[in-house]
């Protein structure tokens, strides 16, 4: 038996969707004091990518290192980077780069909203509150997941 299932919201692609994330984002702002925190791996440090991130007054942005495998204390250390940023969450997590770096926006979105360290989750069906919003972006397509 074959059962289809829902894995992410929509693929934007293709030249220029870049672009469109800003209005993308923009829906899923609720206030002027909301924030959204990007996790950019550190290879786009340079290059001017940064200075193309629609960027809110109040966005965090979080350089990270997937030189070697990311570890779960990693994760953690992320989770508290963007936790201590403010006293409430984020309206979205934004991993910018490679698999190891999407990968972390996705547990770090996770971890927001789940009690203890990451390594408490290694296994399935472990997490038991939804993720913060978050969005994976790989080098000319955007893929936007709930």
């Amino acid at each position: 038996m074959f059962r289809n299932f829902k894995m992410i919201s929509y693929v934007v692609f293709g030249r220029g969707s870049f672009n469109q994330l800003e209005s993308i984002l923009a829906e899923k702002r609720r206030d002027s004091d909301s924030f959204m925190v990007f996790l950019v791996d550190d290879v786009f440090e340079s290059g001017g990518l940064i200075e193309r991130l629609p960027l809110g007054s109040r966005d965090q942005i979080i350089s990270v290192n997937v030189d070697v495998e990311p570890k779960t204390v990693y994760v953690d250390e992320l989770t508290d980077r963007a936790r201590n940023f403010s006293s409430r969450l984020p309206d979205g997590i934004i991993g910018i780069g490679g698999g190891s770096t999407l990968d972390l926006a996705k547990a770090v979105s996770l971890m927001l909203t789940n009690p203890g360290s990451s390594a408490d989750y290694q296994g399935w069906d472990l997490i038991k509150n939804p993720a913060v919003y978050h969005v994976a972006i790989r080098y000319r397509s955007i893929f936007i997941a709930i």
